[in-house]
């Protein structure tokens, strides 16, 4: 104990200084450490609750790209499906309007001919009149002058069998 004394060192203060503390770390870890390890864990808690609740938004979020890609890839096709529809049904309506004027082309062209034909058999039938009509006259005035009425009539007669002949 001399040395104690040698340093002025009062026992009694030493110990109430080492009680002192005791109480105020007692008080500490009452007072400020359990609230701060509480107040930790329920962070912490709520730290793993946003991790897990992110990691299943990031699955949502896989799974819904997945499903965006896949309707993506289906409306691809069918839009590739439509537009070739559409080229055939094209294809298909160029085919038949051409068809139609062919068709229309060929009516034309047999009605052309048609009436062609009628036009051209009409101007023969009016040539073979005018001929007929220039012969009657002519023979006419042939016979008047140099046949008698009974050869004229005979010669009449031939002729008209001859024109309904033709």
């Amino acid at each position: 104990m001399e040395i104690l004394e040698l340093f002025s060192v009062d026992i009694k203060i030493i110990l109430f200084n080492i009680i002192s503390f005791i109480i105020f770390l007692l008080l500490l870890r009452k007072i400020l450490y359990r609230p701060v390890l509480k107040m930790l864990e329920k962070r912490r808690k709520k730290i793993e609750k946003s991790l897990k609740e992110a990691k299943q938004i990031s699955a949502k979020m896989e799974k819904t790209d997945q499903q965006v890609e896949k309707t993506l890839k289906k409306a691809k096709k069918q839009a590739l499906l439509i537009i070739e529809k559409a080229k055939e049904n094209a294809d298909k309506e160029k085919n038949k309007t051409k068809e139609q004027a062919r068709e229309e082309i060929k009516q034309l062209k047999d009605k052309t001919a048609k009436e062609l034909q009628e036009e051209k058999a009409n101007l023969v039938n009016e040539a073979r009149q005018e001929i007929v009509n220039l012969v009657v006259e002519l023979s006419k005035k042939i016979i008047k002058r140099n046949i008698k009425q009974e050869d004229q009539a005979k010669i009449n007669q031939e002729l008209l069998e001859l024109i309904k002949r033709r």
